[in-house]
C-alpha cells in the first residue's frame, strides 16, 4: 500500500492517533519516511480549507494586510486525528471510517476574473467504502467493500474527508488530546483599514498608470 501511495501525484490519509509505546512508535518509521518522500496534498485545492492557517504558539494566526493569505501549503500524506489512548479502562472514540476518495487534481493559471493566478482544484470521481482498514491483518478477515460513482455519496464523503484533513495533526503529535494544527485565521481589521486608507483615491490617475506599468514590467 505504501508503494501505491508513493505512485500518486498527491494524497492525504488520516488515521487514528497512534500510541507512544516503543513498539508502536517503531511502527511509524515507514510512515515517517513516506511523509518525507511524498508531496502530500495542496490545501488550496479545497475551498473548505481556504480560511485555515497554521497556528502560532498554539493560537490562531492573525492576518494583516501584507501577510500571505490564504494558506497555500501542503498537508502531509499521513495525518492523525483524535485522542490517544493513555491507559486505563476508558477507550476514547477513534477514527473508524474506512473510505478512499479518488479524483483528479488539476491546475491552471487563470483566476476567476481572467487575471493570471495559480489555481489548484480537485474533482472527486470515485469513492471506495469498505469494512477493511487496509492493514495486512484485514486480509484474513471476512470484509466487504465496493466502489461507487454516486454523486451524492461522493460529495458527502468529500466534505467529511476534507474536514478530517483540516482537523488533523502530525503523524506522532505530543498531545494526547484533539489539537488541530490548522485553525480559522483571524484578521487584523484595524491594520487592514489603515493599509486601505493609504491607497490613493480614484481621482489620482498618475499613481494607477504607474502601477499598471510596474505590473506589465
Amino acid at each position: 500500500m505504501i508503494d501505491k501511495i508513493s505512485d500518486l501525484y498527491a494524497a492525504c490519509i488520516v488515521v487514528k492517533k497512534q500510541g507512544r509505546k516503543l513498539r508502536e512508535v517503531a511502527k511509524l518509521a515507514k510512515l515517517t519516511e513516506l511523509n518525507k518522500q511524498t508531496p502530500g496534498m495542496p490545501a488550496e485545492a479545497f475551498s473548505a480549507l481556504s480560511g485555515l492557517a497554521p497556528k502560532m504558539d498554539g493560537k490562531a494566526v492573525t492576518v494583516g494586510p501584507y501577510d500571505a493569505y490564504p494558506y497555500d501549503g501542503l498537508i502531509p500524506t499521513i495525518r492523525t486525528l483524535g485522542f490517544r489512548h493513555s491507559g486505563g479502562n476508558d477507550s476514547p472514540p477513534i477514527l473508524h471510517a474506512k473510505l478512499a476518495l479518488l479524483g483528479h487534481l488539476w491546475w491552471h493559471d487563470e483566476g476567476a476574473l481572467g487575471h493570471v493566478e495559480h489555481v489548484v482544484g480537485f474533482d472527486a470521481r470515485r469513492l471506495w467504502i469498505s469494512s477493511a482498514n487496509f492493514t495486512s491483518s484485514s486480509r484474513h478477515n471476512i470484509e466487504f467493500g465496493y466502489w461507487t460513482e454516486d454523486p451524492a455519496l461522493i460529495q458527502g464523503a468529500e466534505r467529511f474527508l476534507v474536514r478530517l484533513m483540516g482537523s488533523s495533526e502530525a503523524l506522532d503529535p505530543d498531545s494526547d488530546l484533539l489539537d488541530p494544527e490548522l485553525a480559522e485565521a483571524e484578521f487584523d481589521d484595524d491594520a487592514m483599514a489603515e493599509a486601505l486608507s493609504e491607497y490613493p483615491r480614484d481621482d489620482e490617475p498618475d499613481y494607477w498608470e504607474q502601477a499598471d506599468r510596474d505590473y506589465d514590467d
